[in-house]
C-alpha cells in the first residue's frame, strides 16, 4: 500500500512512470479489473460511427463529405476508438496519428510513457519510461488524440485490489497454521528420559500423518484455532469485488442484481452497463472532434461532427415493441419476463371481451351489428396479449 501511495506522490507532480506500471500489473493479474476493462475496451471498439452535418447547407454538406472520407480511410479505426476509451482507467490515453506508405492509422502510445510537469502544462515523451521523471521529449510537431478522466477507475480499484489480495494472502496462512491443526502433547513431571524420547518420536511421526501410541499418563489435544473463520475473508473478498465493480459502473449499485431473477431490477446491470458504454463514447468522439476536425477541415467553424453510434440502449417503449413483435410471431412471454424487460410492473385493465355462443344468438338479430369489425379486432388482439397477461403459460418458440 506504501508504494501505492508513493506512486501517486509522484504522479500528482506529473512522473507517471511508476504508478502506470503498476496499474498495469493489477490489469494483467487481477481477473475481476481486467476482465472489466477488457469489456469497456471492446464494448467501445465494436460500435459504429457516421458523420453528422449541422445543417443542410454547402458548407456543412461538403465538411460531412470530407471527414466520412477521411475516417473511411483510416486504418483500424474502431480498434483506436477502444484504446482512447482505455483512459476511464488510467486518467489518460493518447493516440499519434501517422500517416506513411502504409496508410492513415493511429498509433496508441500507453499510459507509461507519457509525463507532464504540471496540469497546466503539456504532455511530453519518456522513451526510455523512466522513474520518477516529470520532463521528457516535446510532442508539439506531432498530431495526437488526447483523451483525459478526471478521476481514474484503477486508483480506487487498485486499492481493493491490494486489499482483496492481502485477505486471500492471510487467509492462506491461517489455513497453513490451523487448517492442520498441531497437537499438544503434556508429559508427566517425573517422565523418564526414556519417555521423553518416545514423545520426541511421537512429534515425528504426527508430521507425517501417522497415528501413534502415547506412553502412560501422556495427553495429547490439539491447538485450537482462532474464532476467525472462513466468512471473514470471505466477505472481506465479496466486498472488494463489488467495490471494483462500484468504481467501474460509477456507483451505480443495481448492477450486482443478477439478470433473470425475475425482479425488475433484474436487468439494471445490461442498462447500466450500456449507459456507462454510451457515455465514453460520447467522451472518445469529442476528442476526436478536438484534435482531428482541424487537420481535416482547416481553421473555419466545424459544421460536421465524429458521432460514435450506440444503438443497444433502449427506451421502455422501444422493448414493448420488440415484445409485441414476439408476440405477432406467435411467442408468448411471461408475465414476469415482460416486467423484467421494461422494468416497469404491468396491469391487465381491458376489459373482458364478450364470446356468445351461436346457440344463444337472439334469431332476431340476424343482421351484422354496426360494431362487428371493431369487436373482431378486439378479440383477435385478446388473442395476441393473452401471453402477456396471463402468467400461466410458458414461452412457446
Amino acid at each position: 500500500m506504501s508504494t501505492l501511495v508513493e506512486a501517486r506522490n509522484e504522479a500528482r507532480r506529473g512522473a507517471f512512470a511508476r504508478q502506470m506500471l503498476i496499474w498495469d500489473e493489477i490489469i494483467y493479474s487481477d481477473g475481476l479489473l481486467g476482465m472489466l476493462y477488457s469489456r469497456l475496451i471492446e464494448s467501445v471498439a465494436m460500435q459504429g460511427w457516421k458523420i453528422d452535418a449541422a445543417d443542410d447547407s454547402p458548407e456543412a454538406q461538403r465538411q460531412k463529405t470530407a471527414l466520412e472520407e477521411f475516417y473511411h480511410s483510416v486504418n483500424g479505426l474502431q480498434q483506436s476508438f477502444g484504446q482512447l476509451a482505455s483512459a476511464m482507467f488510467y486518467g489518460y490515453a493518447h493516440l499519434q496519428y501517422i500517416e506513411d506508405s502504409w496508410g492513415r492509422r493511429f498509433e496508441f502510445i500507453p499510459q507509461r510513457y507519457w509525463v507532464r510537469p504540471g496540469v497546466l502544462n503539456e504532455w511530453q515523451f519518456n522513451p526510455q519510461c523512466y522513474i520518477g521523471v516529470d520532463t521528457g521529449e516535446s510532442v508539439e510537431d506531432e498530431t495526437l488524440v488526447v483523451m483525459e478522466h478526471q478521476y481514474p477507475i484503477l486508483f480506487p480499484a487498485a486499492r481493493a485490489s491490494f486489499e482483496r489480495n492481502h485477505a486471500k494472502i492471510t487467509w492462506d496462512n491461517h489455513m497453513d497454521r490451523y487448517g492442520s491443526a498441531p497437537v499438544i502433547i503434556n508429559a508427566p513431571k517425573d517422565a523418564s528420559p526414556a519417555v521423553m524420547d518416545a514423545l520426541e518420536r511421537a512429534c515425528e511421526q504426527l508430521k507425517s500423518g501417522a497415528s501413534i501410541v502415547l506412553p502412560p499418563d501422556c495427553k495429547a489435544e490439539p491447538l485450537k484455532a482462532s474464532n476467525i473463520n472462513e466468512n471473514y475473508f470471505l466477505s472481506r473478498i465479496n466486498m472488494a469485488d463489488k467495490d471494483q465493480v462500484r468504481f467501474v459502473m460509477a456507483g451505480t449499485l443495481t448492477v450486482l442484481n443478477e439478470s433473470g431473477s425475475g425482479t425488475l431490477a433484474g436487468s439494471a446491470h445490461t442498462d447500466s452497463w450500456n449507459a456507462v458504454v454510451s457515455a465514453v463514447c460520447s467522451k472518445v468522439a469529442e476528442a476526436f472532434n478536438t484534435a482531428i476536425s482541424p487537420l481535416v477541415l482547416g481553421d473555419g467553424e466545424p459544421l460536421a461532427r465524429l458521432h460514435i453510434t450506440f444503438d443497444t440502449v433502449q427506451t421502455p417503449l422501444q422493448k414493448a415493441e420488440e415484445i409485441a413483435a414476439l408476440a405477432d410471431g406467435g411467442v408468448r412471454p411471461e408475465k414476469t419476463e415482460i416486467e423484467e424487460k421494461i422494468g416497469m410492473s404491468i396491469e391487465d385493465s381491458r376489459e373482458p371481451v364478450p364470446t356468445a355462443a351461436a346457440a344463444n344468438r337472439d334469431p332476431g338479430a340476424s343482421l351484422i351489428p354496426p360494431d362487428a369489425y371493431e369487436q373482431l379486432q378486439q378479440m383477435i388482439y385478446a388473442g395476441l396479449m393473452k401471453g402477456f397477461t396471463d402468467d400461466q403459460y410458458q414461452t412457446n418458440q
